[in-house]
């Protein structure tokens, strides 16, 4: 039977206490990168009242664009944004707004997935990870209350 002396049982803890530093690192800063994300970033839009007499069908019609994220990805609001543009100025900037983040938020994704082969691509892919999941509530929200909603970081690629 082996038993383990002072040293191996020593060695152990110290290998624990070197995993548990590094994982509290990467938590730590995963959090302050979220935080940064989130409290500094809410809404892009330059006017987030442009549109002040929205009803409460397009309200609807755009937080579907936004819930059917968490459901469908893009097709699902990618198809309510093609039905529905031509009727409303409201829906159509929200399709627009929506289907700008996720190109944008898909690129930042992939870049950092690619970083994780050096292992930088972690905390951003996480980061951002959460933060689209964030964004995607706040722009619920924001629809629902008929506002215009932008999510940060993003481009208008469509225009």
């Amino acid at each position: 039977m082996y038993q383990l002396g002072k040293s191996n049982v020593e060695e152990c803890f110290e290998v624990f206490e070197g995993i548990f530093e590094r994982t509290s690192y990467i938590i730590t800063k995963n959090k302050i990168i979220l935080r940064w994300l989130i409290m500094n970033f809410q809404n892009n839009s330059k006017n987030p009242h442009a549109f002040p007499n929205v009803t409460s069908e397009e309200k609807n019609m755009a937080m579907l664009i936004w819930i059917l994220n968490f459901l469908t990805s893009f097709i699902g609001p990618l198809i309510i944004w093609l039905m529905k543009k031509d009727e409303s100025a409201y829906i159509n900037q929200q399709g627009k707004n929506y289907l700008n983040f996720v190109i944008c938020y898909t690129g930042y994704l992939l870049i950092s997935y690619i970083f994780t082969i050096v292992i930088i691509g972690i905390i951003p892919f996480f980061a951002f990870s959460i933060a689209a999941f964030v964004y995607g509530i706040l722009g619920i929200i924001k629809t629902n209350k008929g506002e215009d909603y932008v999510v940060p970081l993003t481009f208008p690629i469509i225009k």
